[in-house]
């Protein structure tokens, strides 16, 4: 698999494919086929359909925002993807549009998302964030969207975010972050001063991530995630 845009994130896709049938050969080996199977569907990549220009726009109708050019080319060129289904541990998970907007109105899922407000008091609460100043909140809910993330335990998660001006961020959501972490954490992205990072790069670190955390649970013998 290959992209113009994205290299290191393919690259990253190859390498993880080619991991999966490696260990999935060695659990057949110490295990038996069939749990070779289940490990090989469990890790291996699920690709998203390729987006439409009018669902893009049906996701910018949505938040109150243009889509940043990089990841318009992501969606109509590659789709979504997931690495492990979302009941389990360590997935990574870009949605597909039609299933980021369809949590809108769910029970449990915050009024705002998916905003990046809604996102941290979905997997958060309004109480733990209620704290904030009425403007930090509303920065957090008119400027900032998320379209994935990395699963870390329980609700605690890397969030793939990108913001009104086109740039991306990584936005790690952990429930039990003590006040300093807190303020470090979220201060930043309040007062619009954090830096943006490349998509294709951020991407591909999280599928390497994903990789490395497949290699040791098959080094600790849990081979089915």
């Amino acid at each position: 698999m290959s992209n113009v845009h994205f290299p290191q994130f393919t690259s990253a896709l190859d390498r993880h494919s080619v991991k999966v049938v490696e260990l999935r050969t060695e659990v057949a080996r110490i295990e038996d086929d069939e749990t070779a199977e289940d490990f090989e569907a469990a890790f291996s990549v699920t690709h998203h359909a390729q987006e439409t220009p009018d669902a893009v726009l049906l996701l910018e109708a949505g938040i109150g925002m243009r889509v940043p050019v990089p990841l318009k080319l992501f969606y109509e060129s590659l789709g979504g993807f997931e690495i492990l289904s979302d009941n389990r541990m360590g997935h990574v998970n870009l949605l597909g549009i039609e299933r980021l907007l369809s949590w809108t109105g769910r029970p449990g899922i915050d009024s705002a998302w998916p905003s990046l407000m809604g996102a941290l008091c979905t997997f958060g609460s309004r109480q733990e964030f209620g704290g904030l100043k009425a403007s930090s909140q509303e920065v957090l809910t008119k400027d900032y969207a998320v379209f994935g993330w990395a699963h870390h335990r329980y609700e605690d998660r890397t969030l793939f975010v990108f913001d009104r001006d086109g740039a991306f961020h990584n936005v790690v959501y952990e429930h039990d972050a003590g006040e300093e972490d807190w303020v470090a954490r979220y201060r930043p992205i309040c007062q619009k001063s954090l830096t943006g990072i490349d998509l294709d790069g951020m991407l591909a670190a999280h599928v390497a991530a994903a990789t490395r955390r497949m290699q040791k649970q098959f080094d600790e013998g849990e081979f089915l995630g």
